[in-house]
C-alpha cells in the first residue's frame, strides 16, 4: 500500500506523464509538484476554455487532471463532461472545499480521486504517487508480458539472481533517488558526490555476480571511482553544466535497475553497457570543458 514514506517516488513515476490543472486560482503546492512531471500545465474554466477542451488535451496527451470545483461546482461538472466524453483513460482528482452539495456530491461520485482544497504539497504527491503507482503497474504487466512473447530467456535463466537481488536493487534506487533530488535542488558537494559514487559501485558489485551481467560491473566500478574521487578544484565555472548530465544518468541506471530487477525486462546488455559508457563520457566531456568547445559532435543517449 502507498503511503507518505514512498511520496519521494513520485519523480520517478511522473516523468513520463503530463498534469493539467482546470482552476481559476492558483495552487502553490501544483506549481512545485509539476516539475515532476513531463509537463504540467494550468488553463482557467471560463466557457471559451470549455469549448476548446478537447484541443487543448489533444496537443498535450494529459494523464491526469485536477478539476477545481470550489469556484462553480456547476461549471466543473460540464468540464468532467467533456474530460469523461474526449477519453475515459483521463484521471481526474477534484478539488473541493468543506461546503458539500449535492452538486459536488455528483462529482465526488464520478471524478476518481478528490482533495480539499486546503491541500499541501506532500498530501499532493500522495495523491499522484497513488494514482501513478496504479498507471506504472499496469504498464509494468503489459511490457512484461509482451517481453515473455517475444521469448525472452534471460527470465528464467537471471530468475533466481533477480529474486535475490532485488531488494538489495530497490533499496539502492531509493537512496540513489533522494540523493538525486539534493543534486537537483543545487546541492554539489564532496560528500554528495562520494555518496552517489558508493551506490554506483553497490550496483557494479550487483552485476559481477552473474556471468550474463558482468561485462558491465566495471563501468559502474570506474564511474563510482571516478565520482568518489573527483578534485573539485579541477572543475572550471563552466564545467559544472555537467553535473546535470549526472542526475540523467541517475535517472536511467535507477529505470534500468526498476526493469530488470522488478518488471523482469531486459534490453542487450551490450546495449546498455555502450549507452552508459557514452552517457558517462558525454558527462565527462561537459564537466572539463570550456564554454568556447564545441560539443556538437557528442550525444547523449
Amino acid at each position: 500500500m502507498i503511503t507518505k514514506l514512498h511520496s519521494h517516488y513520485l519523480q520517478f513515476l511522473a516523468q513520463n506523464c503530463n498534469i493539467l490543472l482546470l482552476s481559476n486560482k492558483s495552487y502553490e503546492a501544483f506549481n512545485n509538484v509539476q516539475t515532476f512531471f513531463a509537463s504540467g500545465s494550468q488553463r482557467n474554466m471560463e466557457d471559451a476554455e470549455l469549448e476548446n477542451i478537447n484541443i487543448t488535451l489533444m496537443e498535450n496527451k494529459f494523464d491526469i487532471v485536477l478539476l477545481d470545483t470550489t469556484d462553480n461546482v456547476v461549471q466543473a461538472k460540464r468540464f468532467h463532461k467533456a474530460l469523461s466524453l474526449y477519453s475515459d483513460r483521463i484521471v481526474v482528482l477534484s478539488i473541493i472545499n468543506e461546503h458539500i452539495d449535492n452538486n459536488v456530491i455528483d462529482l465526488i461520485k464520478i471524478s476518481d480521486n478528490i482533495l480539499f482544497d486546503t491541500f499541501t504539497f506532500e498530501e499532493l504527491k500522495d495523491k499522484l504517487v497513488q494514482i501513478l503507482s496504479v498507471f506504472y503497474t499496469i504498464i509494468s504487466i503489459g511490457r512484461r508480458e509482451v517481453n515473455l512473447k517475444l521469448g525472452s530467456s534471460n527470465v528464467n535463466v537471471l530468475g533466481s539472481f533477480l529474486d535475490f537481488y532485488e531488494g538489495s536493487s530497490l533499496f539502492i534506487v531509493d537512496e540513489l533517488i533522494e540523493l538525486n533530488q539534493r543534486l537537483k535542488a543545487g546541492e554539489l558537494s564532496k560528500e554528495l558526490l562520494t555518496e552517489i559514487g558508493q551506490k554506483i559501485l553497490e550496483i557494479g558489485e550487483i552485476f559481477s555476480k552473474h556471468t550474463l551481467l558482468i561485462g558491465v560491473s566495471p563501468t559502474f566500478k570506474d564511474f563510482g571511482n571516478f565520482l568518489i574521487e573527483l578534485d573539485f578544484s579541477t572543475l572550471k565555472p563552466s564545467g559544472l553544466k555537467g553535473f546535470d548530465y549526472l542526475s540523467d544518468i541517475i535517472n536511467d541506471c535507477n529505470k534500468n535497475l526498476m526493469d530488470m530487477f522488478v518488471d523482469r525486462i531486459f534490453q542487450d546488455i551490450h546495449l546498455f553497457e555502450y549507452s552508459l559508457e557514452n552517457n558517462i563520457e558525454f558527462m565527462k566531456n561537459k564537466l572539463f570543458s570550456d564554454e568556447t568547445e564545441d560539443n556538437s559532435k557528442l550525444d547523449f543517449f
